[in-house]
């Protein structure tokens, strides 16, 4: 039960000294403890981390049916089986928040990943977004007349979704060489879920497990959708655990990548964000913009909206509460907003080339 204080102190810690946490840990120890984990379980074809939460939650519900036996033959008081089972969940909570913490989380407190590679942070201007939304358009309509299509018309991954999952970090390999803070990265295959319609309920396209140090794919996700939270998931897995910054780093490493179905993904995934950010703070140039996509785009983010429409329930709004909670716990105060503020990076990437 002392884990989660003594976690909860040091990441406190952590968050004082970010300079220290980048040297000591997400460049010195992180590195290390990734590779060790990954080569253990990167041999096995599916999650790790999926098996064993499915391993733990047979364990809850055998746990707790017993406990109802010896209640009903009055083997156990009902106090007993409260403070038992209390302990029990605080320190199977102590030992995951420990773990995760320990393994990777403390990542949330290195030096900020502009302030590494000497971006220009300052917040954008609102022509600032125009421009980036139409080079992103440019660019996604280019691509797009690459890509294949499905008998929908919408795009799809030239060998299908699981194959890609083999060919994700292609990117990596690139974009180590251009950002050094980058270079000597581990990353490891990304994993498919083998429960993803469930996942597909409760929200989340994909997740990273630090105990396992595996990047988690939702198997059902549209194709532009899949290839770009993969190169988000193994974002995290190099050490960046904050939102915005796998999504920026996942973006310029499918934007890096060889074969145009990711440099597409990425392209159209980073236009999402930027179109929704100006659509707030410039609604009439967001309608003018947007009418420039081209008919294959169009389809394509159509059907992005229509999946997390089919999905959207009661459940996924708790999930992303949860998520919101979790973030904020880690020293992330925009929550679950944070997943936006990767448009700051964008226009910071985008003064960088110009």
């Amino acid at each position: 039960m002392a884990l989660l204080p003594l976690t909860a102190l040091v990441q406190n810690l952590a968050a004082r000294f970010p300079q220290l946490v980048e040297t000591v840990y997400s460049r010195g120890a992180y590195p290390v403890i990734a590779r060790i984990v990954t080569i253990a379980t990167g041999w096995i074809p599916t999650s790790l981390a999926e098996l064993l939460v499915a391993a733990i939650l047979i364990w809850i519900a055998w746990s707790l049916v017993r406990t109802i036996a010896q209640l009903v033959r009055k083997q156990r008081s009902v106090l007993d089986a409260v403070l038992h089972g209390s302990v029990t969940v605080l320190a199977l909570a102590g030992s995951v928040y420990a773990s995760g913490t320990f393994l990777w989380g403390l990542n949330y407190q290195r030096t900020p990943l502009a302030v590494s590679v000497g971006f220009d942070s300052s917040s954008g201007s609102v022509e600032e977004l125009r421009s980036l939304s139409r080079r992103l358009i440019a660019e996604a309509n280019a691509l797009r007349e690459q890509v294949g299509e499905d008998p929908q018309g919408v795009m799809r991954l030239h060998a299908g979704r699981r194959e890609a999952l083999g060919r994700s970090r292609l990117g990596f390999d690139r974009l180590q060489e251009e950002y050094s803070v980058l270079d000597g990265r581990f990353v490891g295959r990304p994993k498919g879920v083998l429960f993803s319609s469930l996942m597909s309920w409760f929200g989340p396209s994909g997740i990273y497990i630090a105990q396992t140090a595996e990047p988690n794919v939702n198997m059902r996700l549209p194709h532009t959708r899949f290839a770009s939270t993969a190169c988000h998931e193994m974002a995290h897995q190099m050490g960046f655990a904050r939102e915005d910054e796998a999504s920026f780093i996942g973006y310029l490493a499918a934007r890096l990548h060889p074969d145009v179905d990711f440099r597409y993904a990425g392209t159209l995934r980073a236009l999402s964000y930027v179109l929704r950010a100006l659509a707030q703070a410039d609604h009439d140039s967001y309608r003018a913009i947007l009418d420039s996509c081209s008919e294959g785009v169009k389809r394509d983010r159509t059907a992005e909206r229509t999946f997390a429409l089919r999905y959207e329930w009661a459940w996924s709004k708790v999930s992303r509460r949860i998520n919101d909670a979790y973030l904020k716990s880690q020293g992330q105060t925009a929550g679950v907003q944070s997943y936006g503020k990767v448009v700051d990076l964008l226009i910071a990437d985008q003064r960088r080339r110009l």
